[in-house]
C-alpha cells in the first residue's frame, strides 16, 4: 500500500464532507488483508455530529479511494474504522494514543 493514505483520506473527507478530522491512524495487516482506521475528531461535540449514516458515507468514500487505488478488494477485504475524539483521548487515555488504540 501506499505511503500517506490518511492524509489523502483527511482531504477526501474534508471536500466531501467539510470534516475537519484531527487525525487518522491506520494500519494495514496483509495477513488477513484489512485495514483498520481510527478517525479522530478535536471535540466530543464533532463526533457526536457523526451519525451511522455518515459513518457509512466515509466507509464507503474509503473503499472507492482503495478500488480507484487497485487495493480493493485485492490488497484489502475489511475495513475496520473506529470513531473518537481527541477529547475523549485526552480524558480517558492521558494523550496517549498508544493505549487509545488497543
Amino acid at each position: 500500500m501506499e505511503h500517506g493514505i490518511c492524509d489523502k483520506i483527511k482531504e477526501l473527507l474534508e471536500q466531501e464532507y467539510g470534516f475537519k478530522i484531527f487525525d487518522i491512524i491506520a494500519s494495514y495487516f496483509d495477513f488477513d488483508k484489512s485495514y483498520m482506521a481510527f478517525i479522530y475528531w478535536k471535540t466530543n461535540k464533532e463526533l457526536e455530529l457523526i451519525t451511522e449514516e455518515v459513518k457509512q458515507g466515509i466507509k464507503n468514500l474509503i473503499i472507492d479511494y482503495f478500488k480507484k487505488r487497485g487495493f480493493y478488494p485485492d490488497e484489502v477485504e475489511e475495513l475496520i474504522l473506529y470513531f473518537d475524539s481527541d477529547e475523549n483521548v485526552q480524558e480517558k487515555y492521558d494523550g496517549n494514543y498508544f493505549y487509545a488504540t488497543r
